[in-house]
């Protein structure tokens, strides 16, 4: 009986043995990595979760990050900003131009009109610093583009211009035609848009907030970009008689 019970206790340890080397082997399983492209095709986990499953998690994320690193615009960048047309199609052209001489083009966005003025600003709709360019064109609207942005299609904030039901179709009708504005008659403007072409545009240096913009329709305006209201501050409209092809603030 003695032999037996010994016999029965070495099969225990036996079992446990066999169970443990199991639960190792578990634990040290190479598993296939997950499908992410078969997932997609099924209609499954359409988001950007999936690509934390492509994520290695020995990898080395130093490269990746330099990268990251190198596409910002950083405060001691020297930025110059360059509107271009060429043919049909118009962009903000974003330049660096560094110490050693050098002057490259780090990212371009497409505008959806021909650039007639531009000025290069630091605050932006929610308050925040950042890089910021405020455009003019022949449509009554003014057009802000946060430059610290990659593939942007869109601005952060318009100023003036359609209303928001006919924002999409003088849009449309400006990519057909890339000409003139669309008329009061056929588009509804905001309260206290500029209703021709925007000339100049000059941002305040101690109000960095407020733009100035002057246009073909010989007015005047004061914006303040962080407001929630669509209309502009202030608006000075007998000053001129003929359009006002430039202005500036003192000092």
């Amino acid at each position: 009986d003695d032999d037996n019970d010994d016999d029965n206790d070495d099969d225990d340890e036996s079992d446990t043995n066999d169970l443990q080397d199991m639960m190792n082997d578990d634990n040290d399983r190479d598993y296939a990595p997950t499908d992410v492209q078969g997932l997609k095709d099924m209609g499954l986990g359409e988001n950007d979760d999936l690509n934390d499953l492509r994520h290695d998690p020995n990898s080395d994320d130093s490269d990746a990050d330099s990268e990251k690193e190198d596409l910002k615009l950083k405060d001691t960048d020297a930025v110059i900003v360059v509107a271009k047309t060429e043919k049909d199609f118009a962009s903000l052209e974003i330049m660096i131009y560094e110490e050693t001489g050098n002057l490259y083009c780090h990212h371009d966005i497409p505008l959806p009109s021909f650039p007639l003025c531009l000025a290069h600003g630091d605050i932006g709709p929610e308050g925040r610093a950042g890089n910021f360019c405020a455009v003019g064109t022949f449509s009554p609207e003014i057009e802000i583009w946060n430059m610290d942005l990659l593939d942007v299609l869109t601005p952060v904030i318009t100023l003036g211009g359609a209303a928001e039901d006919d924002y999409l179709a003088s849009n449309i009708q400006k990519a057909k035609s890339q000409k003139s504005i669309p008329s009061t008659a056929t588009s509804t403007l905001k309260p206290g848009s500029h209703t021709d072409a925007v000339m100049a545009l000059s941002w305040n240096k101690t109000h960095r907030q407020v733009l100035a913009s002057s246009s073909a329709d010989a007015t005047v305006k004061l914006w303040d970009v962080t407001s929630s209201s669509p209309s502009p501050a202030s608006s000075f409209s007998n000053v001129h008689r003929d359009k006002i092809s430039c202005v500036a603030w003192h000092p």
